[in-house]
């Protein structure tokens, strides 16, 4: 079971990358535990320091951002990180 995590401040961003995940894991066959979408980055970084942890993140964040993100990896080095 994948769970993966979308973030975008854009939410038509968000709405379709969401569909073609689930249409791709649909196609596929493949187990998806769920997907959720944030809004930004705080959220998703609060949530990850709590303990929600995720297979794959989708983050299109800003430059301030990529520090945390660069902290993320360093916690976690087996989140799988697309640019």
């Amino acid at each position: 079971m994948i769970r993966i995590a979308i973030c975008d401040d854009q939410t038509e961003v968000t709405e379709h990358l969401y569909k073609l995940i689930k249409n791709y894991f649909a196609k596929h066959d493949y187990d998806l535990a769920g997907i959720q979408i944030y809004q930004n980055g705080y959220p998703l970084l609060q949530d990850y320091v709590s303990g929600t942890k995720f297979d794959i993140i989708f983050w299109i964040f800003k430059c301030l951002l990529f520090l945390a993100w660069k902290l993320l990896a360093e916690l976690d080095k087996l989140i799988l990180m697309c640019f």
